[in-house]
């Protein structure tokens, strides 16, 4: 209970990210507008999001093609 006076542990916010959008080249491959600007950050984005207070994310996607690749990152990110 977060109004509970009584209680000294502090209280810590957590986040569900509902959409997103992280299928994107920018983070997968690092690229912008089909060019290669920086390493592949999916790994740290995830992190930063863990670090700030996301329990959940749930990756969009827009078509059958999307959805299937969605499932497979979750997939090997979790191995």
């Amino acid at each position: 209970n977060m109004n509970n006076d009584d209680d000294k542990t502090p209280s810590v916010l957590q986040f569900v990210d509902i959409g997103a959008n992280l299928l994107d080249d920018r983070y997968i491959r690092g690229e912008y507008h089909g060019k290669q600007r920086h390493e592949p950050d999916f790994e740290q984005v995830l992190e930063r999001a863990s670090t700030n207070g996301v329990t959940h994310l749930i990756l969009t996607a827009g078509t059958l093609n999307e959805s299937q690749r969605a499932v497979q990152v979750v997939r090997d990110w979790r191995e």
